[in-house]
Parts: structure tokens; sequence; C-alpha cells
């Protein structure tokens, strides 16, 4: 689907690195539980191999004497190859390829899982950072308010009182910074745990959100579930899981008729020597009784989870798109209140001209702040909300 992505960016730093879906699948195939997945997935595929090969040929060798040297002695040699009714090749046959799939539907699954982890990850350190350039730009602008009130309680002209109030505010701003480093430390430590491979130095400092696309194209929103009905891996794994399922049905149909054995025989009596061959049959009365009840069962089962979890992943990308779109309007608005106008530049002109007083503009200052913080709070959200419809991009 046009290799799209739908994510999210606020004006920063031009030097900021805008991740996308290639940085996630950079990072998801250095990380060691892609090559386990990959490895295990090798192995599960080596084991197919043996699904639809004939049974061991049986080796007898029967040697019988007498009680008396006149008896004489007896040799008996028996090579027997045992196999079942031809169909039932042909059923196993699209059961491995069918097996074959599903395993790769589960690596697949696994490959969103991990994908899904670390745009998320991503997008909590991207939260980090703007939280703390939020933060750090409050502390500097209370540190020059501080060090102004200081000077003027030098020359009289400003309270020991207002001194004090600006102190408090900064040692609560101070403790929002500690709490926010602390955030940022966990979220690069779990993605460092993820990927230890991975050089998180330069994104680790830049990393920023890349742009919101097409949240309002006609049609989008089918686009997306169109891709996630294709590409879900949970949905995939439903579908071969059906597919196997099917299968077996054949298999285990075409196995309740009988099963061969053919077989070479020589034997050594008395110096003579007698060669033949052996023809057996087995008829499965007992073994295969229920067996063909219980595929259908699962057929059956599996048919209506398939269904139910198609219908989950195309009612979920219908929530998350409409739920981007309204966090996007959401963002939006917030920008437009917030950065329509230089509000703490205002602010500090209302506070110097003497149109308000400190607490007043301490007041006014943490009422903004809150907003911001909530502005970034959106951002995460929608950001969070997009990585969910980008885990379903192919890698």
């Amino acid at each position: 689907m046009r290799g799209v992505s739908l994510l999210l960016a606020v004006g920063v730093a031009s030097s900021a690195w805008a991740w996308d879906n290639t940085t996630v699948n950079d990072i998801l195939r250095a990380t060691p539980d892609y090559q386990v997945a990959l490895a295990q997935e090798n192995a599960a595929l080596a084991d197919l191999e043996t699904i639809n090969r004939l049974p061991d040929p049986e080796i007898e060798l029967e040697y019988k004497w007498g009680d008396r040297s006149e008896a004489g002695h007896k040799l008996d040699l028996g090579v027997t190859q045992s196999f079942d009714w031809p169909g039932v090749y042909a059923a196993r046959r699209e059961e491995a390829k069918a097996l074959d799939n599903l395993i790769s539907a589960q690596t697949v699954a696994r490959y969103q899982e991990l994908k899904l982890q670390i745009s998320q990850l991503l997008v909590e350190l991207t939260y980090q950072n703007r939280r703390l350039l939020l933060l750090d730009s409050i502390v500097a602008t209370y540190d020059d308010l501080h060090n102004a009130y200081q000077r003027g309680r030098e020359s009289g002209h400003t309270t020991l009182l207002d001194l004090k109030k600006i102190e408090l505010e900064q040692l609560n701003m101070g403790r929002e910074v500690i709490d926010a480093r602390n955030a940022r430390e966990e979220t690069l430590n779990a993605l460092e745990n993820l990927c230890p491979e991975y050089d998180w130095t330069d994104l680790a400092n830049t990393i920023d959100y890349p742009p919101v696309e097409n949240l309002d194209e006609d049609g989008w929103c089918l686009m997306c579930q169109e891709m996630a009905l294709r590409t879900n891996g949970n949905l995939m794994v439903k579908g071969m899981e059906y597919q196997v399922a099917e299968a077996r049905l054949k298999v285990e149909k075409r196995s309740a008729l009988p099963s061969w054995s053919l077989g070479y025989r020589y034997a050594n009596e008395e110096g003579y020597n007698f060669n033949g061959v052996a023809v057996g049959m087995s008829v499965p009365l007992w073994s295969s009784r229920s067996k063909v009840k219980a595929a259908q069962a699962q057929l059956t089962a599996n048919e209506l989870s398939l269904s139910i979890v198609r219908e989950q992943v195309a009612n979920k990308v219908i929530s998350e798109f409409f739920r981007a779109q309204r966090l996007n309007k959401d963002c939006q608005e917030y920008r437009a209140t917030l950065f329509s106008s230089d509000l703490p530049r205002l602010l500090k002109m209302a506070l110097d001209g003497g149109e308000m007083s400190l607490l007043d503009y301490l007041q006014e200052s943490a009422y903004f702040l809150q907003a911001h913080q909530q502005l970034l709070t959106l951002e995460r959200d929608l950001a969070l909300t997009l990585a969910q419809l980008n885990s379903y991009i192919p890698l």
C-alpha cells in the first residue's frame, strides 16, 4: 500500500531525526529476539521434511535349532516395508504445506509484536525528550527570574517573600526534571536491553516523530483496514491454522483406508533354501475411530476463530484510525492556541510592566505549562495509535 507511514511531528529543532518504518525495521533485524525467531522458524521448517516419509523398513532374523543334533537348524530372514494408502501421502503433502505457511505466519506475528514494542519505546523516548526540553526551558526561565528578583532584593525593589515563591517553584520544577530524566533513562535502558547491538547514541538525542500523513484522505481508512486484513500476523496465524485443520481432515479421512505392507522372505532349513514374498493389509477398524469427527470439529472451531479474529482486526483498525484522526485534530487545536502568540513573552511583559503580581505570573505559567504537557501527552497517544497501524506494514 505505497509503503505508507502514519506518524506525527511537532515543530522542533531542524536537526531532529524523524524515525520511520525503515528505522524500526533496521532496529528489529538487529534484535536477538529476531534472530531467535528466524532460527526457530528454520528449525520447524526442517522438521516438516519428515512428515511425509515412509516408515523405516523392518528387518527380522530368526534362527532355530533342535534339541538333538539330527534335528538340524532353521534360519529365517524377513524384510518388510509398510506404507499407507497412496492417497494419504498426497493429503500429507497438503498438510505439510499448510504447516509451512503456519510457521511462517507465526514468525510474522512475532516480528509484528517486536516491531510494535520497538515503536512504542521510540514513541516513549521521543515523548520524554520533548518533555525534558519543555521542562528545561521552564527551569531556565525560573533561573532568570530568580536572578532578577535576587538583584531586586539587594536593591530593595522586591521582597523576600517573592524570592521564596520563585525558589519553591524551582524546587518543584527540579523534581519534575529528575522524574523526567529517570523515565527517559528507563526507556533508553529498555531499548538497549531489547537491542544491545544497536548504536543508540545519536538516535536517543535527536529522535523525533515523523510527520502525520494521509489521515484525512478519502478511502484511507478502508485502505488501512485492507492492509491489516492481509498482513496482520495474528489473523494470518488463524488463517493458516484453518488450512492446517482442513488438510488434517483430509489426512484422517484417507487414513481410514487400509494400509499395506510388502516384504521379502528367505528361509534355510536342513540345507534347503526358500525364497518368497509377503503382502499384508492393515484395516484401521479401531485406531481411526472418532479421528475424522475430531478433525471435523477442530476445523469448525478454527473456522469460527478465524471469523472472530478477522472481525476484531477489522473493527480495531477502524477504531484506531478514527482515534488517530481525533487525536490529530486535538493536537492541531492545542498547537493553534499555544503557538498562536508568544505566551511566555507576553506573561513576562505583563509581570515586568506591573500588570500582574508574581503570584499571578507563577499561576498563569503553571496553567500554560499544564496545557503544553497535555499537548505532549496527546502527541504521544497519537504516535502510539499510529504505531499500532504501522505495525501491519510488512518488513
